[in-house]
């Protein structure tokens, strides 16, 4: 019995074949609306074309525009053959023109080279600069009309992630943006040092917790940009019913653990009982400016040893503990 499903083979088409100038073809097309688009859903952002042929000394920009979702300026260099350094250096010239950017190279073959080029550039460069590779590719199937098809050869680590998180500071305050980057920067120094600390996902507030199993018992990283300084806690909450096993807790903490506290961090801690308040905690602090980010390394390293002790003393202690 034949088989009645028929369907067609995939075929590549040249680019050059349909687009024969990069300048008088290719890039007009891009920059309409429906092609750019279509380069915006492979990279996950919202492409505003503002200029075609844009000059910039000697060279000239194939497009330039913004992601309307981050608000980063958008630089698209094009090649309709295998990718060559002069384009490579015409997008780090525009990259050192900028105080943030996302670029992007488009073209139908990438070197090795050129490939990891673009994957050093993002590792060498922050947050605000982000370098995209992009293959573009034309199919068609039998004698239909060719059609584009964009991917991604090369781009930074995490870049969805970091993106839904730049759109989400959109229309909050300084702080709570300040804190959001604060965390993220924390969290990543945490998780590549492979250590026993598991960290929340950071959030726009002052207040970064620790994942710990159940327990009465909590532990979180504060910082306090109005007085400067920065915090580690173990805590514990609980207000109306709640109340008299919050304090059998807490009483229990100081009480038996003091000492062994003090041991681990070589100096007493501050014990805040706060009655009139949803939690009391043990604290310990440091003065650092969260608001300079120039010292954000020694920051992130100060509370990684301070959460590492304590969560160590945690698990060594109050893990299996059961307050009554």
């Amino acid at each position: 019995m034949d088989n009645p499903i028929k369907l067609g083979v995939l075929e590549p088409v040249k680019v050059r074949d349909v687009w024969g100038n990069e300048a008088l073809n290719f890039t007009p097309w891009l920059a309409e609306k429906i092609n750019i688009v279509l380069l915006s859903k492979t990279l996950d952002i919202d492409i505003e074309v503002l200029e075609t042929e844009k000059y910039v000394g000697p060279y000239h920009m194939d497009i330039f525009g913004r992601d309307n979702r981050s608000g980063f300026p958008v630089i698209i260099e094009n090649q309709l053959e295998i990718t060559d350094h002069s384009h490579l250096g015409q997008i780090i010239t525009y990259a050192a023109g900028l105080e943030s950017g996302i670029m992007i190279w488009v073209a139908p073959t990438f070197t090795n080279e050129h490939r990891a080029a673009i994957e050093w550039l993002n590792r060498i460069t922050g947050d605000n600069f982000n370098f995209f590779a992009v293959q573009v590719e034309l199919f068609r199937i039998g004698d239909s009309l060719p059609a584009p098809r964009f991917s991604i050869v090369s781009g930074p680590n995490e870049w969805t992630e970091y993106i839904q998180e730049r759109v989400r500071k959109i229309g909050t305050t300084p702080v709570q943006a300040l804190s959001l980057d604060y965390w993220t920067a924390l969290k990543k120094l945490i998780e590549a040092s492979q250590s026993p600390v598991l960290c929340s996902k950071p959030k726009p507030q002052t207040q970064f917790d620790i994942l710990l199993p159940a327990s009465p018992f909590r532990i979180s990283a504060t910082i306090e940009p109005n007085d400067n300084r920065i915090k580690v806690s173990l805590w514990v909450s609980g207000r109306g019913d709640m109340m008299p096993k919050r304090n059998a807790a807490f009483g229990l903490l100081q009480e038996k653990f003091s000492p062994e506290l003090t041991k681990i961090y070589g100096k007493e801690l501050i014990w805040d009982i706060r009655p009139t308040r949803s939690w009391d905690e043990v604290n310990i602090s440091a003065s650092y400016d969260p608001k300079n980010t120039d010292t954000w390394e020694q920051q992130h390293t100060w509370l990684k040893t301070q959460l590492e002790k304590m969560v160590g003393f945690f698990n060594a202690n109050l893990k299996d503990l059961v307050i009554e």
